[in-house]
């Protein structure tokens, strides 16, 4: 009866709390990268500060982090996850011109793809300047092909 009662809050504040649980949670992580992006970021391409930063966020406990991002991947749906790499694709619309959505979701996924796989499996090099620098070059290869399709008329 009493677990009841705790389902059903009584006082109007009560229910509207829960909502703003995902727009904290959203407004916090965007406050997190922006501060990743001042102390990595100043003096770089604006893709490489973005990659920087999303790979910092995973710097030190990395045992403990890569145990959180599980199960964070495992209970979190995969638009929200996805939308986390939004700033990158706002930046390399505003750096190399408005990609495609189609583009956009092929390169945001694999991006998100590659830096997950790396926490989870606990990748020696994570934060080597190598993976960096890979992750760097597939985001500029992949634009770079766009690019030359686009300017030839054809998608590949």
């Amino acid at each position: 009866m009493s677990d009841d009662k705790r389902k059903i809050p009584r006082q109007k504040r009560a229910s509207e709390t829960v909502h703003i649980i995902p727009e904290r949670e959203s407004a916090l992580h965007g406050a997190e990268m922006q501060r990743l992006l001042r102390e990595n970021g100043a003096g770089l391409a604006p893709d490489r500060a973005l990659v920087r930063a999303f790979i910092g966020a995973f710097h030190g406990r990395a045992r403990a982090r890569r145990i959180a991002m599980g199960i964070w991947f495992q209970t979190t749906p995969a638009e929200t996850l996805a939308g986390r790499f939004d700033a990158f694709i706002h930046t390399l619309n505003q750096t190399h011109g408005p990609l495609e959505p189609v583009q956009a979701f092929v390169l945001n996924r694999a991006m998100h793809g590659a830096m997950r796989s790396a926490v989870l499996e606990g990748a020696d090099f994570l934060h080597d300047q190598a993976f960096e620098d890979e992750l760097v070059h597939l985001s500029r290869a992949y634009l770079a092909q766009v690019r030359q399709g686009a300017a030839d008329g054809s998608s590949a």
